[in-house]
């Protein structure tokens, strides 16, 4: 299988314990449609758009039909160039043969029951979906978070059409109007995008599949101020099947620095968080407001708290849940450090466990491996332990740790790249909130399994935790952030 499919494979498999011919989901021909009334708005085409970014991800057999819609045409050709090893169709008519595809996702307001058809469009902060009734052609309320959001939850409705997912697990939607505003089911758009935000220095740690879709997002929003990115790592191979706006050129490239590309003025650092902090901030760029984050790693979520800046908002992803979360300071509400706590490792019992050794041993790591040692480990760990007789136990913990790392890599974690849209749909939404001082809609979070819906979605309420360095240094924050804010 390519690298390219190898997340969404694992996403695949991740629905049921045998579950074979994953690979051959990506061969089955979709098709991607709309109606003219509707893609003649600037919705309907940020909507078109955006879908087609996410299905080329998930298939080598994509077919696209704009309606005679032809700088939508010309838009589609340029991004396919750009994003896919793939060959796009734009066949001229699909009233022949509709039933040919494995699924199609329209944009506009009809659904054709008698086929695997499934029709999205947004207004405002609505995002609309169905895949049984007509919805609403109301669109025009330009924003491109409800066109994203839009988008991933058509893109959901076609995956789950393809692997086919149990209905039970996850039911196709029938006239779905969700909004990203209230986070509830609605028909209300939302207010207006003002058309610029003062974002000052906006800091994005993390530039993966949500970090592609913040910042896709932003770069469609007028900026006042200046974008960072910060991420250690660079574009593989298998990102291709989960980051929004990256191609084969981007492969190899440094993730943050790519990114920042996408707008105007931004930057990117290639390093860990935790040297941005040390190095940077203050230095080569201002004290962040506000800080957005699209992370996989408690560590780097907790290095992040350390610079405490007004609110941090900070996008998460399972195989299939996305959420967002508000860490603002000053009221009741968890910090970074609150929600995410290092798990307590021993790693003794961990290193005992890889190579066999006894964990009383291996208070010793300079003692050297005696036969007495390969006899009482397991026995599948005995043939391995020969190879280390007469060497020391540190050797034989370092070998297996590289053998772990090794084969973690040849297994990719499960991930699918609308799930990190909708997450970043909320971050992007509630940055907006703050830095336009709209009431707020949110405690702590909102998170959702996005083949069920973000109509069953659940809101979070944390406080902060007593034992939590930002209850019991709380004044010591307070007057650090007074000194700074002084400074400025």
């Amino acid at each position: 299988m390519e690298a390219r499919f190898s997340r969404l494979a694992a996403s695949i498999q991740s629905l049921s314990e045998i579950r074979p011919g994953a690979a051959q989901v990506f061969d089955l021909p979709l098709l991607l449609t709309g109606e003219a009334s509707i893609l003649a708005t600037p919705n309907g085409e940020k909507c078109f758009l955006d879908a087609f970014r996410l299905l080329v991800r998930m298939t080598k057999n994509l077919s696209v039909f704009t309606d005679g819609q032809k700088n939508l045409e010309r838009q589609v050709r340029v991004i396919a160039e750009s994003l896919t090893r793939s060959t796009v169709h734009f066949p001229q008519t699909i009233n022949g043969r509709p039933e040919q595809f494995a699924a199609i996702l329209n944009i506009g307001c009809q659904v054709r029951p008698e086929c695997p058809w499934t029709t999205i469009n947004s207004n405002g902060f609505l995002a609309r979906v169905s895949s049984k009734l007509r919805i609403s052609g109301e669109c025009s309320q330009t924003n491109p978070i409800g066109a994203l959001a839009a988008a991933s939850l058509g893109v959901t409705e076609i995956f789950k059409r393809l692997v086919p997912v149990n209905s039970d697990r996850g039911p196709l939607h029938d006239t779905l109007s969700f909004s990203f505003y209230t986070y509830s089911d609605s028909d209300w758009a939302g207010p207006e995008l003002p058309t610029a935000l003062n974002i000052g220095t906006l800091l994005q740690v993390g530039a993966g599949a949500i970090g592609n879709g913040i910042v896709h997002l932003l770069s469609q929003l007028g900026l006042n101020g200046r974008v960072v990115i910060v991420d250690r790592q660079d574009f593989a191979d298998e990102n291709m099947g989960t980051c929004l706006l990256i191609g084969p050129s981007d492969i190899n490239q440094p993730k943050a620095a790519t990114l920042a590309k996408f707008i105007s003025g931004a930057v990117g650092y290639k390093e860990e968080v935790e040297s941005s902090i040390r190095s940077r901030v203050g230095i080569d760029f201002d004290v962040p407001a506000i800080v957005v984050n699209g992370l996989d790693h408690i560590g780097a979520r907790r290095s992040v708290q350390a610079i405490w800046p007004d609110l941090v908002i900070d996008g998460a992803i399972g195989t299939f849940s996305c959420e967002a979360t508000l860490h603002p300071w000053g009221p009741d509400r968890s910090c970074l450090l609150c929600d995410f706590e290092e798990p307590t490792r021993d790693v003794l019992a961990e290193s005992s466990m890889l190579t066999g050794l006894s964990r009383v041993k291996l208070h010793n790591p300079l003692d050297l491996v005696t036969e007495e040692d390969i006899q009482a480990a397991p026995e599948e760990k005995r043939d391995y332990l020969y190879g280390f007789l007469g060497k020391t136990y540190c050797s034989v913990v370092s070998d297996a740790e590289m053998g772990r790392v090794s084969a973690g890599k040849a297994n990719f974690a499960a991930s699918v790249p609308f799930v990190a849209c909708l997450s970043a749909c909320m971050v992007v939404g509630e940055l907006v909130r703050a830095v336009s001082h709209w009431t707020p809609e949110l405690e702590t979070g909102f998170q959702f399994d996005v083949l069920v819906g973000p109509q069953r979605g659940i809101r979070k309420s944390h406080s902060r935790k007593i034992q939590c360095i930002c209850v019991t240094r709380q004044s010591l924050i307070d007057g650090m952030r007074k000194e700074r804010s002084a400074m400025i």
